[in-house]
């Protein structure tokens, strides 16, 4: 056991303040844990503060679905990743320790941060970050827009955005790769504001779960369905078409619904409007198209733009941020 490296705990029974720490004195070389779970009031920050002090080579921690006040972050060995889940702290105080050695940070869902949380961290290059307030995401875009060290930002928005006035948001410099990912229905309109914000980077991934028209299994008349925007994109594309660094484009649809697949008329206009994208920028764009439609015969392959679909292996092994760091 003294060569285990990671360690992933999950709704483990008997956990708890009295025997957590033996996890730290048993494993001396352990450099990643996951705790995940519901453990009631038997695992707080009193066992987290022993095992803290014990795990002294601990490099990645992911803590979901605790409840702890948060004191026991003043014993948190130098990390490089940290994930955590906002129902997990009552205080959100990280800087004191992990201020020089973070790497990475990943929170899920609202958690309140100071106005120069992110200044606090000299090495953080990676952040994501789960929105659930349309005030937090300008308050977080801002604070993240002024540390110049993030070089990649992926960003979950939980909820429809209400009307918002995108110049009250930072433009970014210094990123060099983006995700945002809407569960929400988002007008062409709106996303196109958000992404100008972030015209400096070399790659960038848009998902969507929520894309109006939507579901049906052999959709032969989607242009009667209300929602259907023939041109739903369309903004959005004419302002990535400015973006002078991009090198990689990866959108993701994968809408939620019975029938679990894109309609093949709302499929055909989201590929057609990519293809166009990809004759009028340069040949060093690379554009991939992740779409939960079925193979048939109403499914085309392209030469311009790799499709993948969920019947394709390579949809199993689609770029997810958010899964990768919990």
């Amino acid at each position: 056991m003294v060569n285990i490296h990671s360690l992933c705990l999950i709704d483990t029974p008997g956990l708890n303040d009295r025997n957590i720490h033996l996890i730290g004195k048993s494993l001396h070389r352990l450099e990643k844990l996951w705790l995940c779970g519901y453990f009631g009031n038997e695992l707080t920050d009193i066992g987290l503060s022993k095992l803290f002090l014990m795990c002294k080579n601990l490099k990645y921690l992911s803590l979901h679905e605790l409840y702890i006040t948060g004191t026991c972050f003043d014993y948190l060995p130098k990390l490089k990743r940290f994930s955590i889940s906002d129902q997990c702290v009552t205080i959100f105080d990280i800087s004191k320790r992990l201020g020089n050695s973070l790497n990475s940070l990943f929170v899920v869902s609202d958690i309140n941060i100071t106005e120069d949380f992110f200044l606090q961290f000299e090495q953080l290059r990676e952040v994501a970050w789960s929105i659930d307030e349309i005030w937090t995401l300008v308050k977080f875009l801002n604070q993240a827009s002024i540390q110049q060290s993030i070089e990649q930002l992926a960003v979950r928005i939980l909820r429809t955005l209400p009307t918002l006035n995108f110049n009250m948001i930072n433009k970014f410099r210094s990123l060099k790769r983006v995700s945002l990912e809407f569960l929400d229905f988002i007008p062409d309109e709106d996303l196109k504001e958000i992404v100008a914000k972030f015209e400096c980077v070399e790659e960038l991934t848009l998902k969507f779960h929520d894309f109006g028209c939507a579901v049906c299994d052999e959709c032969k008349h989607c242009f009667e369905c209300d929602d259907w925007d023939p041109q739903k994109l369309m903004k959005t594309l004419e302002q990535i078409k400015k973006f002078q660094r991009l090198k990689k484009l990866t959108v993701f649809v994968d809408v939620y619904g019975k029938a679990s697949y894109l309609c093949c008329d709302e499929f055909e206009q989201i590929a057609s409007q990519l293809e166009s994208l990809q004759k009028q920028c340069s040949k060093n764009l690379k554009i991939k198209l992740y779409a939960n439609a079925k193979r048939n015969e109403d499914i085309r392959d392209s030469s311009s733009i790799k499709i993948i679909t969920k019947d394709d292996y390579e949809w199993k092994r689609c770029p997810n941020r958010f899964i990768e760091l919990y």
